[in-house]
């Protein structure tokens, strides 16, 4: 009985010291991963770090427009040019001369 027992043994610790190599491997590819998903978590914080820098910076690099005046003015003043009896402004000239005709350049054939 005692050589079925140290067989046994024998048989268990073979089988133990495979199983214990597979999962050291295992282990061993695991971190390997996880040093490499690593590397990737530091180049995704870096890149979150430029963009938050841009970001912040985003209102000094966004141009700044004024108005000096107010976009009614022009027409206000019209208003009151025309009220006071001053020509009114026109933006496109009508096209007729002082006689009342068209000064275009095409010819009417009768």
């Amino acid at each position: 009985m005692e050589q079925f027992d140290l067989i046994l043994f024998s048989a268990f610790l073979v089988f133990f010291s495979g199983w214990f190599m597979y999962l050291t491997a295992r282990i061993h590819s695991s971190l390997a991963h996880l040093e490499d998903s690593d590397d990737a978590i530091d180049e995704i914080r870096e890149s979150v770090e430029v963009v938050v820098q841009i970001l912040n910076r985003l209102p000094e690099l966004m141009p700044s427009f004024g108005i000096q005046q107010s976009p009614l003015q022009p027409l206000m003043e019209a208003f009151a040019q025309r009220f006071v009896g001053a020509e009114p402004i026109k933006a496109v000239d009508a096209g007729r001369g002082p006689d009342g005709q068209f000064n275009g350049t095409e010819t009417r054939e009768e």
